[in-house]
């Protein structure tokens, strides 16, 4: 299980930050990391 949230990454300079968006817009909470992958749920990929 991996979580589905969103969470921000240090981006390229020390004033950015990231939060790698779902391809669906919405985040799901506890998801199989197969699931995740299989659904283009971004942020359960990056963990």
């Amino acid at each position: 299980m991996v979580l589905d949230i969103p969470y921000a990454l240090a981006g390229l300079d020390d004033e950015s930050w990231v939060v790698p968006p779902n391809e669906d817009g919405q985040y799901h909470g506890p998801v199989r990391m197969r699931t995740g992958l299989a659904n283009s749920y971004n942020a359960a990929a990056t963990w």
